[in-house]
């Protein structure tokens, strides 16, 4: 030792302090894999409307096709929906429904006034 110290040697110059830490293999992290969610389908449905936002919706439908809404056509749609709730899926086909009631009334009003002769 008193001669390495004469020959200014480092300390410990053949002693590797991380050996222990260099010994230890290093972890293999394996990434996850990808899985599959099975989640069911969520249907969205629009909420029905009321008789009287169904209404407003169908008059503007019947101004443009040049039908004048009536209490004729408010009746027709209190009969097809008697709880109130009309859905959003039948308002395509509505106006067809009505027009067709109008022309049905139209006939009956006919009738009357030729006197019931067809």
């Amino acid at each position: 030792a008193a001669a390495a110290r004469n020959d200014k040697q480092r300390a410990y110059a053949g002693i590797n302090p991380m050996a222990d830490v260099e010994a230890v293999p290093l972890r293999q992290f394996i990434p996850k894999r990808g899985r599959d969610l099975t989640l069911a389908p969520t249907l969205k449905e629009a909420a029905p409307l009321g008789l009287v936002d169904a209404a407003f919706a169908l008059r503007n439908k019947l101004a443009a096709l040049g039908v004048e809404w009536g209490t004729a056509h408010m009746r027709r749609l209190q009969e097809l929906y008697p709880d109130g709730k009309v859905p959003a899926g039948d308002m395509p086909e509505l106006p067809g429904l009505l027009l067709d009631a109008d022309a049905a009334v139209k006939r009956a009003e006919m009738k009357l006034v030729s006197g019931g002769a067809a």
